[in-house]
């Protein structure tokens, strides 16, 4: 049993009751909520996502919520890391020459989170003195931070990391009351370094085109032209 709302109240009638609710994400469950239960519409994963839902929104389908849902375009977080990130690359760890080092901006943005509150924390201690570890580090935290807010995937391409590692989720079974918990793979990403290249920007009347390039579009025409 997964409860999708655990620290929050969610609306279920117009009079204002709420309750906790829980879904069934294992296969077990007995109504659409299961794991692949409907094609194309149940979790595939295991998991609902709760980021970026309004709570106190009515869940009653026979309900037209007035509640309003404001997207953030850019967050402040967002850059604070970026920040964070372009710091270390350009002067290490713990050089503060503009003001805040990466150190200070990812202590400050964990202190938040109410991680090393008691002035304890092993996990950015340990890459304070390298620029290779904090690097990681920054990576990790934007993962966490910013996941499901659409910066994965270009974050990704931008470090040319590996853009196959499988998407996974979570297999759950009963067998008479004890749970069983199996990581499933869910998708196999089909991506190639070819994928990593984006358009530039540049004004039309600005683009040179490469002498290779413009070679194989010549001789491309040159084939065609008898059609």
């Amino acid at each position: 049993m997964t409860p999708v709302w655990p620290s929050t109240s969610w609306s279920t009638a117009a009079s204002g009751a709420t309750t906790t609710p829980t879904i069934t994400t294992g296969v077990y469950g007995t109504n659409n909520d299961a794991l692949n239960a409907e094609q194309g519409y149940s979790t595939r994963t295991g998991y609902y996502m709760r980021k970026l839902l309004r709570a106190k929104c009515n869940v009653d389908p026979s309900v037209n919520t007035t509640q309003n849902h404001v997207t953030a375009r850019i967050r402040f977080t967002e850059i604070y890391l970026a920040y964070a990130e372009a710091a270390n690359e350009a002067w290490g760890p713990t050089d503060s020459r503009k003001g805040y080092s990466a150190y200070d901006v990812i202590k400050a943005i964990r202190s938040r989170a109410g991680i090393g509150q008691n002035g304890t924390d092993p996990y950015l201690e340990s890459a304070r003195a390298s620029k290779d570890a904090m690097r990681e580090l920054i990576r990790n935290e934007r993962r966490i931070e910013l996941c499901f807010e659409g910066m994965r995937f270009w974050d990704l391409r931008r470090w040319k990391a590996d853009l196959n590692e499988p998407a996974r989720g979570m297999r759950i079974t009963n067998a008479n009351g004890a749970l069983n918990y199996e990581v499933i793979d869910v998708e196999n990403a089909q991506l190639r370094r070819l994928h990593d290249l984006r358009p530039h920007t540049l004004r039309r009347d600005r683009q040179v085109q490469q002498p290779r390039a413009k070679r194989r579009l010549e001789v491309i025409k040159t084939r065609l032209s008898p059609l």
